[in-house]
């Protein structure tokens, strides 16, 4: 809102009081080292929207960021112009041929948040055997159960069971083909070459796993209890905040991760 090149007079006590309460908000969840002088610019905001008006008419906050990555280029402080587009080129030409080419960039550093969207182990990686092997088939049952090309066994599966039970009822039947399906599949599949995905699916998952203390997904970091009472600063646990129709929050869950 503050953005925009109209903005209506009647709402800046609105907006004063909103970013006060978000601010205060934010003191009960962060530590007292997040709230630096940037943060706290944003409470005299309003004040300069009255005085000079619109954000976008004399805001720096970009130009001032922008700044500090070309204070980087000077090397002649007689001639710091030219050595800041001197290196920005340089910057530009180089990022443009390794995204081109697809090679790792070289001299050009790699953003520690790289590949955090798709999922990133940062701490205590260790590997584990499955110690539980009743529900390791189980979750296994089910993957196979929801894949497309396994639906054709499933059925072959289940008239072998009533052709060999025929006095049984569907129950039985039902409960008998949970247990044996999965290696029921395997040796019927073994040594046959029917595609990547059903061979990969016929062997099953590995019976080791990895588990971290620490680990980066869709932006977020999240740590496990044990990892998190090592830091000084806490900002622990998993905050769930549940609203019905209206807005309202109906219940807040508070919680830990033991294992990722």
């Amino acid at each position: 809102m503050i953005s925009k090149k109209v903005i209506d007079v009647s709402t800046l006590e609105q907006l004063q009081r909103d970013i006060a309460e978000t601010l205060v908000r934010l003191e009960m969840h962060f530590p007292p080292t997040y709230f630096d002088i940037s943060l706290h610019l944003l409470i005299h905001l309003v004040d300069q929207i009255r005085a000079l008006g619109p954000m976008y008419l004399h805001q720096m906050f970009s130009f001032e960021r922008l700044m500090k990555v070309f204070r980087r280029y000077v090397r002649n402080r007689f001639r710091p112009e030219g050595g800041m587009v001197e290196g920005w080129s340089m910057k530009e030409a180089i990022e443009f041929y390794t995204y081109y080419l697809d090679i790792k960039r070289v001299g050009v550093p790699e953003s520690r948040h790289e590949g955090r969207l798709r999922g990133k182990g940062t701490i205590g990686e260790k590997s584990i055997i499955v110690d539980d092997p009743v529900s390791f088939r189980q979750a296994q049952f089910v993957v196979l159960q929801q894949a497309e090309g396994v639906m054709p066994y499933i059925d072959k599966h289940r008239q072998s069971l009533q052709t060999l039970y025929p006095s049984k009822s569907q129950s039985w039947l039902d409960k008998k083909h949970k247990e044996e399906f999965v290696s029921w599949l395997r040796r019927r599949l073994l040594g046959i070459k029917l595609g990547n995905q059903l061979d990969a699916l016929a062997k099953g998952p590995s019976s080791t796993y990895l588990k971290y203390q620490g680990y980066e997904i869709n932006g977020f970091t999240f740590y496990t209890k044990k990892q998190d009472g090592k830091s000084t600063y806490q900002n622990c646990g998993v905050h769930f905040d549940a609203h019905d129709e209206n807005g309202n929050v109906q219940a807040t869950y508070y919680g830990f991760i033991e294992e990722i």
